[in-house]
């Protein structure tokens, strides 16, 4: 590609970032120039727009939501799997999103109908509005106030217990819900229902994942939370002064999401032995979506909004506490030139992971649009591949001190450049942080 550089880039500031990478590269050690793992994407395609994966099961069933063909500002919940991905429409308004499957099918989230917002049922590609199907509070508790629907269903157990929001009489506010499934169907199954509860002074809660042993983990005002059959707790002892939020809990009971202690927002793992940052690189924010009993856990890092710039979002695994910009350990498939075909510019967001180590999430195109993926571990010997490696600008199969010496060589404006990695026209700090963190052989 020809390449337009900015005159006026300062030598001095490429010396001072050349030194900052000396010390980063000290930091990182081997943990980040030693083995890395490699994975190769499959595009899961979509209804007719954009697609966006939310959640996977270990059968490698993703579902999401995504834009539907012909029908502007529509989105439709889906399940890709088989290779295929199939519309499961709607409860009767304009909008759905899936945002959990079991490992028996049976899928969960939220429609929009003619009264509002309804958490939803599905399985065998049939969508059912989840409070038809509540029987009433669970036996034999204390007393709960009258269920009267349920907006939201953001989690389902392999047992089809589920977990949600909803509006009880004489509140204004959704209440968090625990979904206890009958061990009967007639034809579908019932559940009764337990209200989670909420921590002291805050209004209500929102369960975002449950376990097997139906822990259940959330956030309650601004704090992240697990209930229990004892009751509903913080997920510190002392909380976070900006606010904390659990996503996803393991059959181990570990727990992934964030907390904000200065500021600025970083994912963590909640284990028995204490709270463990998952984080990158300095300024970048990060946030951990869900995790596998592997202690493997997915998400998000971009720039803190005090130095953010767009395109800086990166899809994330961290393995233990070992953090992987996934841009940089995957293959991506090459561009073609087919009316209609997506040329993928990078990953964005993970969002799942099973116990197989496979990752879904999204990510951009060239055009600006979102597609999920689904990343499925490669060979150990991945430059067999014959895959494009982003960053690796001699094409030599390695990430190293040719790519850095490049981007601190062009820094600044840069048209039509290779080294401008998410095509802003500058090659800078993200070009910088992205080599070191892909240093080593492509995948």
């Amino acid at each position: 590609m020809a390449r337009s550089r900015d005159s006026t880039t300062a030598g001095k500031e490429s010396w001072v970032l050349a030194a900052a990478a000396c010390a980063v590269l000290g930091a990182f050690g081997t943990s980040a120039l030693g083995q890395r793992p490699s994975y190769e994407l499959t595009d899961l395609g979509t209804l007719g727009g954009d697609s966006i994966a939310l959640a996977m099961n270990d059968q490698g069933m993703v579902v999401g939501r995504s834009e539907v063909a012909g029908r502007p500002f529509e989105w439709h919940a889906f399940v890709w799997a088989g290779d295929r991905i199939t519309d499961l429409y709607t409860l009767g308004g304009t909008w759905s999103e899936a945002r959990d499957v079991n490992n028996n099918g049976e899928i969960v989230g939220v429609s929009e109908t003619r009264d509002g917002r309804r958490g939803f049922y599905a399985r065998d590609g049939v969508m059912y509005d989840l409070t038809s199907m509540v029987q009433g509070p669970a036996p034999g508790g204390p007393f709960q106030p009258a269920l009267e629907f349920l907006v939201e269903a953001n989690a389902i157990n392999d047992d089809g217990h589920i977990v949600g929001c909803g509006f009880v009489s004489g509140s204004d506010y959704p209440h968090g819900f625990l979904l206890m499934r009958l061990q009967y169907e007639q034809p579908l199954p019932v559940f009764t229902y337990e209200d989670l509860g909420e921590l002291p002074g805050a209004l209500g809660c929102v369960p975002t994942g449950i376990n097997r042993s139906c822990e259940v983990v959330g956030v309650s005002g601004r704090q992240a939370f697990m209930w229990y059959q004892s009751g509903i707790d913080g997920m510190d002892e002392l909380p976070a002064p900006f606010g904390s939020r659990a996503n996803a809990v393991s059959s181990e009971g570990n727990v992934v999401g964030w907390t904000n202690e200065l500021g600025m927002r970083h994912g963590c793992l909640w284990t028995g032995e204490g709270r463990y940052e998952l984080g990158y690189l300095p300024n970048w924010v990060t946030e951990a979506r869900d995790l596998n009993d592997h202690k493997q856990a997915v998400g998000t890092a971009s720039y803190s909004w005090r130095f953010r710039r767009a395109n800086t979002d990166s899809a994330m695994l961290w393995d233990g506490l070992r953090p992987f910009d996934l841009n940089g350990i995957t293959g991506f498939p090459p561009a073609t030139e087919q009316p209609g075909s997506f040329t993928w510019t990078r990953l964005t967001h993970a969002t799942a992971i099973d116990e197989k180590g496979r990752i879904a999430g999204y990510g951009v195109g060239t055009d600006g649009s979102y597609r999920a993926f689904l990343l499925t571990l490669a060979d150990q010997a991945p430059t067999a591949l014959g895959l494009p490696c982003q960053g690796d600008f001699d094409g030599d199969g390695d990430i190293g001190v040719n790519e850095f010496l490049s981007v601190l060589g062009l820094w600044g404006s840069c048209v039509d450049c290779d080294e401008d990695i998410n095509g802003d026209d500058l090659v800078g700090i993200y070009e910088f942080l992205f080599i070191l963190g892909s240093w080593g052989p492509c995948p």
